[in-house]
C-alpha cells in the first residue's frame, strides 16, 4: 500500500514539473500602440494564431514575426508553428512603456523541444546541448503513403490529383493529397477547393445545397508544381461528418491558365479515416 501512494506522488509531481517546464517555455512580450515589436526565429514562420486577433496586429514574413497593439489595455496569447515543426506559445501584454523592439529566439524555448546533451569527441569530456522535436500529426500523416487504391485519383491535361488516405485525431481530419505535373509547363496554383453537395438533386438544387470546407492549413504549404514534378501535403480541416445522399467536390484551379482538375470523394471515404497518434 505504501508502495502505490509513493508511486502516485511520484508521479503527480513528475506530471507536475512537466506543466511547470512548459509554462517557463511561455515567453511574456510587451506591446504598445505607437511601435512594433519584431520576433525572429531561426527558421521560416509556418503559421501563427492570436487569441484576440482584434487587439494585436500579427504579420509574419519569411521567419520575422511582427506584433503592434490595437488597445491600450490587453492580455493575450500568441502561438507560432515553424516550418521545422517546432511551436512557441507568448504571452502578449498591453503597456505604456518602450516595449523591448526585438526578441531573437532559440529554438529550444518551443514548447516541443526536448534538450540533450551529448559528447562533442571521444577524445574530450566537452559537452553541448542539442534538441530535438517530437513529430506534429502533419507530419506524421505526411511520412504515410497512405491506403487509399488508385481511384481516387482524376486527370486533366496531364495534371493529376489525388487523395491517398484520410487521417483522424483531436477533433481534425487530415488530408493526406498529391499532386503531379506530367507536363512541360509550370503549373501556378490559384485555389484548392473542397465543397459538398447532394448527388441525389437536379443541378439548380445542388447549387443551393452546397457547403464550402476550408482547411485551417495545408502542410507544407505550396503555390506550384514544376514541370514533371509533384507535391505531396497535407490538408487539414477540423472534424466533419457527411450524409450518404452527399459527397465532396475537391477543385484545383490554376492560376492565369484552364487546367481544373475536379476529384470526388465520397461520404465513405471521410467516415472511414484511420485514426493516428
Amino acid at each position: 500500500m505504501k508502495k502505490i501512494l509513493f508511486l502516485t506522488i511520484a508521479l503527480f509531481a513528475m506530471a507536475i514539473q512537466a506543466q511547470e517546464s512548459k509554462n517557463e517555455k511561455t515567453v511574456t512580450i510587451d506591446v504598445n500602440t505607437d511601435m512594433f515589436v519584431q520576433i525572429v526565429f531561426k527558421t521560416p514562420v509556418q503559421s501563427l494564431r492570436v487569441g484576440m486577433p482584434n487587439v494585436v496586429e500579427a504579420q509574419y514574413t519569411e521567419n520575422v514575426i511582427t506584433v503592434q497593439a490595437l488597445a491600450e489595455e490587453l492580455k493575450t496569447n500568441l502561438t507560432v508553428k515553424t516550418s521545422d515543426g517546432l511551436y512557441y506559445s507568448f504571452i502578449l501584454k498591453g503597456t505604456a512603456e518602450v516595449p523591448i523592439l526585438f526578441y531573437e529566439i532559440n529554438p529550444l524555448q518551443a514548447v516541443n523541444a526536448e534538450v540533450t546533451t551529448i559528447n562533442t569527441s571521444k577524445e574530450s569530456n566537452g559537452k553541448k546541448q542539442e534538441y530535438k522535436t517530437s513529430k506534429s500529426v502533419e507530419e506524421k500523416v505526411l511520412d504515410k503513403s497512405g491506403y487509399l487504391s488508385n481511384r481516387n485519383i482524376a486527370e486533366y491535361r496531364k495534371i493529376e490529383l489525388g487523395i491517398n488516405g484520410i487521417y483522424t485525431n483531436n477533433g481534425k481530419l487530415y488530408f493526406l493529397m498529391e499532386v503531379r505535373n506530367r507536363s512541360n509547363i509550370h503549373y501556378n496554383v490559384s485555389k484548392l477547393s473542397f465543397v459538398t453537395a447532394s448527388i441525389k438533386k437536379a443541378k439548380k438544387q445542388i447549387d443551393a445545397e452546397e457547403q464550402e470546407f476550408e482547411p485551417l492549413y495545408f502542410y507544407p504549404e505550396f503555390t506550384e508544381i514544376k514541370p514533371k514534378g509533384k507535391v505531396k501535403f497535407v490538408a487539414v480541416f477540423n472534424k466533419f461528418t457527411l450524409n450518404n445522399d452527399k459527397e465532396m467536390e475537391i477543385t484545383l484551379t490554376e492560376q492565369d491558365g484552364e487546367r481544373v482538375v475536379r476529384l470526388l470523394i465520397d461520404t465513405e471515404t471521410i467516415s472511414n479515416a484511420e485514426n493516428i497518434k
